[in-house]
């Protein structure tokens, strides 16, 4: 995976997204500490009229697009584009991770796993992941129309986005994320791949995995994704695909 050197400086990282939510009219919120570590969320400062919206980032510590990526969308969002839309955005999810470039947690625990589905026989909830769960009354209010989960895959060239929706099919939402990320990348080529699931037009569609987009579709929120930039690509042209999902997203939603 291709990565600059400053993509896992957490602490330059987190203070510019303080400053620039703060410049925005964010409010900053302090989801529980992990460590050393404070899980950040960012919201709406006043309630309005309109979609409630959920984004996280950074999941995975090598997945490191997508927490730049929403710093970048931070530096250029204008506010008549939050006019109308209550954003709630989770940053960096695995800063430990994230600072080592490593994509479990420092105790050797994945954050995107055990949140529902314990059939799976999956990893259990990692200590970001119990924080997350004593808030989920709290993240499903704040994503009760939509969550958009940004992660990459490493080993990938092309892209390609879990969804779910109502439908039996992908419907309009798959397919606008599906579409912002192949203008990018383009898409993964049909395939059933026992590490990913089953891609088809570069969507895996209702892939129950116990992960946090999983729980939250359950829990009632009818438009959960999870978008896969790939990590074979330049750092710059991910964190820029990052930023057009979010901004995709957001629109959308609108």
């Amino acid at each position: 995976m291709r990565v600059d050197e400053h993509a896992r400086d957490v602490g330059a990282l987190t203070g510019s997204i303080r400053q620039q939510a703060v410049s925005k009219g964010f409010r900053l919120h302090v989801l529980g500490t992990v460590g050393s570590d404070e899980l950040l969320m960012l919201d709406s400062a006043r309630e309005q009229e309109g979609p409630h919206l959920l984004i996280a980032a950074g999941f995975h510590g090598e997945e490191s697009a997508g927490p730049w990526g929403v710093l970048s969308f931070l530096e250029r969002v204008r506010p008549q584009a939050m006019a109308g839309i209550n954003l709630s955005i989770i940053p960096i999810v695995n800063p430990s991770g994230l600072r080592t470039g490593r994509r479990q947690n420092d105790w050797g625990e994945n954050p995107n796993s055990g949140f529902c589905h314990p059939e799976l026989d999956r990893d259990p909830p990692s200590r970001e992941g119990r924080i997350l769960l004593d808030n989920l009354a709290a993240l499903v209010a704040r994503g009760q129309d939509g969550f958009l989960s940004l992660h990459e895959d490493i080993d990938q060239e092309r892209f390609y986005c879990y969804t779910f929706e109502p439908g039996a099919e992908p419907g309009p939402f798959s397919n606008m994320l599906r579409d912002t990320g192949c203008r990018c990348f383009g898409a993964v080529p049909d395939c059933a791949d026992p590490d990913i699931g089953q891609v088809r037009n570069g969507i895996i569609y209702r892939h129950c995995d116990g992960s946090f987009e999983d729980r939250l579709f359950h829990e009632g929120v009818p438009c959960t994704a999870c978008t896969e930039t790939p990590g074979k690509r330049q750092f710059t042209s991910r964190v820029d695909a990052n930023r057009a999902i979010v901004n995709s997203f957001v629109d959308y939603m609108q």
